[in-house]
């Protein structure tokens, strides 16, 4: 009777012995296996996970002899404003949301802040509000890989003329708090002599309704001056840095390139182009919710983003290319530039997002195909939406909702996160 226990055991261990030699330990692998699962794994993140799986996975790899296939670089992330803070959805996971950093991970200051777009390398600007006042206490750089940050400036000073007789009148220095709308950057953060470029709003001024202009330095504080649209078709709406110059798309479709020049303690000095471009037969049969500006190829792209009535869902994006301009001969020698509308995206994956928007080629991306990809990114009565965003494709032209539904957001709106 004791032996029947023995034997027991030693069947059991049979049936082990068998069944690894049918169904061997993951762990067991061969490296060849592991390679091909990690070449259809196309996100860093996805990738970066992979590694932490097993330990002999992580040697496979490292053998001699087993061959990586290049991988396209990273898309820029969604960030979406949840209730319990931001997360970051992945279009190469399919819209798969990323915990990189998770909520909890965030600064409790920064778990709420609102997301103004992003520089590179997975930093985002940030202003973190004053919530009874609604006027931003602070504006940051922040890495969202080490969770540090980097402070920007929160006031700006500006000269203005007293009353007084014209011939005497004196200007007088205000100081004043402002929120930033768009911004970009020169230069990576840690380069020397990186400018900011930013459409700004101010509080506590007569028309605060209308953006301005403004450019500082990463270790300015404060602001000093901005600079105003001479008219309604010259207010800006969007930034972005080409060809050595900030430039600002109006909501005429013109565009002012700016290059700052600064001086301690003196107001910014700016030497501006003003870029008139031509109606031409630009008609648009539906309503234009925002304007992008996108670098392409080389090229500078005008991108409308549509709706068939104020308030209404994006159904439609048209996209233009800037055309070099002539001098007509009677025209006060006035140079009009153009935009040309494009037939089609031509193989062109556009990521669009005030000052960080981006371009891609779907070639590139097994499985992906020209489309413009966009968030919501509108404020309406204190309140961002959050819900109209998706991709746009041309073939046929149609607006696919890809990522996860969310409620309305009281402290963001979704921006891309480049990486």
């Amino acid at each position: 009777m004791p032996r029947q226990p023995r034997r027991r055991v030693r069947l059991r261990a049979r049936a082990r012995a068998r069944a690894r030699a049918r169904y061997p330990p993951w762990a067991d692998l061969h490296g060849l296996i592991v390679c091909e699962i990690l070449r259809r794994l196309p996100c860093d993140i996805d990738r970066e996970n992979f590694f932490r799986v097993c330990r002999s996975w992580n040697d496979a790899i490292g053998l001699e002899g087993i061959p990586l296939l290049h991988t396209p670089r990273q898309l820029p992330f969604l960030m979406q404003p949840l209730a319990e803070g931001p997360i970051f959805c992945c279009i190469l996971s399919g819209g798969a949301s990323h915990p990189f950093p998770t909520p909890m991970d965030i600064p409790s200051a920064f778990r709420h802040a609102r997301y103004v777009g992003t520089c590179g390398d997975r930093m985002a600007f940030l202003s973190i509000f004053d919530q009874p006042q609604g006027i931003p206490q602070q504006h940051v750089v922040f890495d969202l890989l080490e969770l540090g940050h980097y402070k920007l400036p929160s006031i700006i000073v500006h000269d203005e003329a007293a009353p007084g007789e014209l011939e005497q009148q004196v200007q007088q220095r205000w100081i004043r708090p402002f929120s930033i709308i768009a911004a970009t950057l020169s230069t990576g953060v840690f380069k020397s002599g990186c400018v900011v470029g930013g459409i700004i709003k101010l509080f506590h001024f007569p028309d605060e309704h209308r953006p301005k202009i403004a450019f500082w330095r990463l270790n300015d504080e404060p602001v000093m001056g901005y600079f105003d649209a001479p008219e309604v078709c010259w207010e800006v709406e969007d930034v972005l840095f080409y060809n050595g110059a900030f430039h600002f798309l109006t909501q005429g479709e013109h565009i002012r390139v700016g290059a700052p020049a600064f001086h301690v303690g003196g107001m910014t000095q700016v030497q501006w182009e003003n870029r008139y471009f031509s109606p031409g037969n630009r008609a648009y049969e539906q309503y234009v919710k925002a304007r992008y500006l996108v670098e392409s190829r080389g090229d500078l792209l005008l991108v409308l983003r549509c709706s068939p009535y104020p308030g209404q869902p994006t159904s439609a994006f048209k996209v233009f290319r800037m055309v070099q301009p002539e001098v007509p001969a009677n025209n006060n020698n006035v140079v009009e530039y153009k935009w040309m509308e494009l037939p089609s995206l031509d193989g062109r994956m556009l990521f669009v997002g005030r000052g960080c928007s981006k371009s891609y080629e779907a070639a590139a991306y097994p499985g992906f195909e020209s489309a413009i990809y966009f968030c919501d990114d509108e404020v309406v009565a204190l309140q961002y939406p959050c819900t109209d965003c998706g991709k746009w494709t041309e073939a046929p032209p149609r607006v696919v909702r890809c990522f996860p539904e969310q409620h309305p957001s009281n402290y963001s709106p979704q921006v891309w996160i480049n990486p």
